[in-house]
């Protein structure tokens, strides 16, 4: 064999050499990347369990509710209760578990079968008499946490506790027939819950007399209820409270 075709033979050995330490060299790096060593796959870390979904709630939706509330036996009464977050919370979607979360409600009661500019002696008045709340904290399972302390709690007479020092009413509560009565209690504060909670349920039962007709002295005791579901956002950071003041 001449000295050119033993070159061209070493050269051309060469580069199979060095092609062959190159591909093998880049299996490595592609090995090292999807994490095997000694060809031994390595675990994947775990990954972070997933904080749970607050509880479904229109208060939370949309900064308030408002619910119509039948009295048994009276089709021409309807009784609204409705809630709203005040100034020092008002965004709903940032009520987490530690922290004070302010609302109010109020409960007015409208003689359907009366237009709204009717005289008002034509109306069937409605007088609210106690009014008992009370709140249950829904768990991480979405079930009641029947340990936890309630946040909020409501056990007294309306008249004792509305907004007006000085209620219209008689002798079975205080009026709330529009537009001359309405109940209102504001800044009233949901407490702290435990970590992981889901939401709270709050649960509103009161006493109303309904006249059985305009002007009469018969009243009929009836008893309305209701649920205002709100939510629970899971952040480890208190409900934010704005300084509210007043003139």
């Amino acid at each position: 064999m001449s000295v050119s075709s033993r070159l061209r033979t070493r050269l051309a050995l060469g580069a199979l050499l060095a092609a062959t330490a190159v591909a093998t060299s880049s299996c490595g790096l592609v090995d090292t990347a999807a994490g095997l060593v000694g060809g031994d796959p390595q675990p994947a870390a775990a990954a972070p369990e997933a904080a749970p979904d607050p509880i479904a709630s229109e208060f939370t939706r949309d900064g308030t509710v408002q619910k119509h509330l039948s009295v048994r036996g009276e089709d021409d009464i309807d009784v609204v209760l409705t809630m709203y977050p005040t100034a020092r919370t008002p965004r709903t979607h940032e009520w987490f578990a530690k922290g004070g979360k302010y609302f109010t409600y109020t409960i007015q009661a409208f003689d359907t079968s009366r237009g709204e500019r009717d005289p008002f002696d034509s109306k069937r008045e409605v007088y609210l008499g106690d009014v008992d709340v009370t709140s249950t904290v829904v768990g991480a399972d979405g079930k009641a946490d029947r340990r936890a302390r309630e946040p909020y709690r409501l056990d007294a007479e309306a008249r004792d506790v509305t907004l007006d020092p000085e209620p219209a009413g008689n002798a079975d509560g205080m009026l709330i027939t529009s537009p001359k009565g309405s109940f209102e209690l504001q800044d009233q504060k949901l407490g702290s819950v435990p970590a992981g909670s889901r939401g709270v349920t709050l649960s509103f039962d009161a006493t109303v007399y309904v006249e059985t007709t305009a002007g009469s002295d018969d009243v009929v005791r009836r008893t309305i209820s209701t649920d205002v579901p709100v939510a629970i956002f899971a952040f480890d950071e208190r409900t934010r409270s704005d300084k509210v003041t007043r003139d």
